[in-house]
């Protein structure tokens, strides 16, 4: 056992002793008014402790809170551990192409998402990002600190940055630049491709610098117009509005340096192929690195130990009572202990009956965990088990009750409440819930939801319309038709044979042929058509 802080046991033992000292010295006030028999007689004392016992368990409480403080622990072994790690530059387009909106909400929100995700994904790697359009700038240096980077890329300003055009050639220098010398580097161009169709000087120039180039394409071959400011589209000079498309000649560039090409959508897992081609492809480097020391807390121990002296050290506990307050305090320490191994128990129950598909045996033990516990995570997983056997509404109310500070938490709260409105056929809230939930944290599955839900509230929308509309042509047919004269209805009621009245219990066999010949003509002379079955995929119909 060791101490991490010693010095509170140098500094705060020696003036304790001293305080102790004191205390056990100093004498009565009352003996210096009155004998020491006669003060024996008139003092009644009825303490199981006495002035001694009182002063040596207050001085034991003070030297286990100052032990505490100097942090006892138990060290660990050192472990040298070697490490493979990644260079890689991130270089991101910000050309006024990236401002086309064919990626929601335009083409530069939508790759910053997506490179915070691969970063994620690639613990191993150590970031550089740069900026290029028609110049190139850096963003931040090569580093292991994946936070810093993440937080620099969600705050990077490219009003005062972008610039027309799409110089590939200057983040290809500025990374010869930032990356290490005599190691091979590894470069991922996030970008459109840019007007460029030739890229042989790129590739040569890669190839002489030992660059390996990844590239993820951002756009569609369809295109989109370039809004600026006031959303106004970007016209060429002959007043035309101008649509900018992914350039896949680029693609030559990535292939032909040993690199890799990924075309960007919304439902895709774009991200996990890039992350998987650039540990495959990419060039590593072994990193000798210390591992951090572990330790054993054993502060808790003599803090526990100073609380328990403290308490009989202030309170006055009479001869016949002591044994009894012991007891009652062993007591109350061991309930505590059952009370928490019942909810580690509950705990354990529901989580193997959730993931055997139990719910509702899965139910019933996240009851009683959230009727112990109380938390917002025992909640949580109340209203996941709600949800697993169909209760929305009850798995909506339970998630609106969650309120946390901890933005995973949040955004899972808000991801399933949209699920549940999504199985109810509440589309608007839905999307409501889902974009609340994109304000914490995003993911293709979010994603891959916000778009579903707009397109079955679109389809919604629709089919109401269309509901609407036979009605509304019915009451003008019946206007518009002019009431038919007496002469025609005397023809029409010639023509068509008189029905049998309801009274009537047997017609004559000339009745029966008129009124089959009527039932002849007024059968319907189409048939029904047969619905056609699609095979859609199972993750356009439903939330993920």
């Amino acid at each position: 056992m060791i101490f991490l802080k010693p010095e509170y046991l140098y500094l705060m033992l020696p003036p304790t002793i001293l305080l102790f000292y004191l205390m056990i010295t100093k004498k009565d006030p009352l003996e210096g008014y009155f004998d020491p028999k006669i003060l024996e007689k008139l003092r009644f004392d009825n303490d199981a402790l006495g002035r001694m016992g009182r002063n040596l368990l207050l001085f034991a409480s003070l030297v286990m809170m100052i032990v505490a403080l100097a942090r006892p622990v138990i060290a660990q072994k050192d472990i040298q551990t070697k490490q493979r790690r990644i260079n890689l530059l991130i270089a991101l387009d910000i050309s006024d192409s990236m401002r086309a909106r064919d990626r929601y909400p335009d083409r530069l929100q939508f790759a910053k998402k997506r490179i915070n995700a691969l970063i994620d994904a690639l613990p191993e790697a150590d970031i550089a990002l740069i900026a290029f359009g028609s110049g190139a700038y850096l963003v931040s240096p090569l580093s292991e600190d994946q936070s810093s980077v993440k937080y620099l890329l969600e705050n990077l300003s490219t009003q005062s940055l972008s610039a027309k055009g799409t110089d590939v050639m200057l983040a290809l220098q500025k990374g010869d630049e930032v990356l290490p010398k005599g190691v091979h580097r590894n470069l991922l161009l996030v970008t459109d491709g840019g007007e460029e169709r030739d890229f042989s000087e790129q590739i040569a120039y890669a190839k002489d610098h030992n660059e390996t180039i990844f590239i993820y394409g951002i756009g569609s071959q369809k295109g989109a117009p370039i809004y600026k400011e006031g959303n106004k589209a970007v016209r060429d000079k002959a007043g035309n509005i101008v649509i900018t498309r992914l350039n896949r000649a680029i693609e030559t560039l990535a292939v032909q340096t040993g690199g890799a090409f990924i075309q960007a959508h919304y439902k895709d897992h774009s991200v996990e192929l890039l992350s998987r081609e650039i540990r495959n492809k990419a060039d590593y480097h072994l990193q000798q690195k210390k591992a951090l020391k572990h330790y054993k807390e054993l502060f808790y121990y003599p803090l526990g130990l100073a609380l328990l002296l403290m308490l009989f050290a202030f309170h006055s506990i009479p001869k016949r009572k002591a044994l009894v307050w012991v007891l009652i305090l062993v007591g109350v320490v061991q309930g505590d202990l059952k009370a928490s191994n019942l909810s580690f128990v509950e705990k354990y129950r529901a989580q193997k009956a959730y993931e055997k598909g139990d719910y509702k045996e899965a139910l019933r033990h996240f009851q009683a965990l959230a009727l112990a516990l109380k938390s917002d995570a025992s909640f949580y997983d109340l209203a996941n088990a709600y949800y697993k056997i169909g209760k929305y509404k009850k798995a909506i109310k339970i998630y609106n009750d969650i309120h946390s500070d901890k933005p995973m938490l949040v955004y899972k709260k808000y991801f399933n409440i949209g699920n549940c409105y999504f199985r109810l056929g509440n589309y608007e809230k839905a999307l409501e819930a889902y974009l609340q939930a994109q304000k914490f944290h995003n993911e293709p599955d979010l994603e891959h939801n916000i778009e579903l839900t707009k397109k079955r509230l679109k389809k919604q929308k629709k089919q109401s319309k269309q509901e609407k509309k036979p009605k509304n042509k019915n009451k003008q047919k019946q206007k518009q038709e002019p009431q038919n004269s007496s002469k025609q209805r005397q023809k029409q009621q010639q023509k068509k044979p008189a029905k049998p009245k309801k009274s009537q219990k047997s017609l004559s066999p000339k009745e029966k042929r008129l009124w089959e010949n009527y039932l002849k003509k007024s059968r319907p002379k189409t048939k029904p058509i047969a619905l056609k079955r699609t095979n859609k995929r199972r993750e356009d119909e439903h939330p993920w």
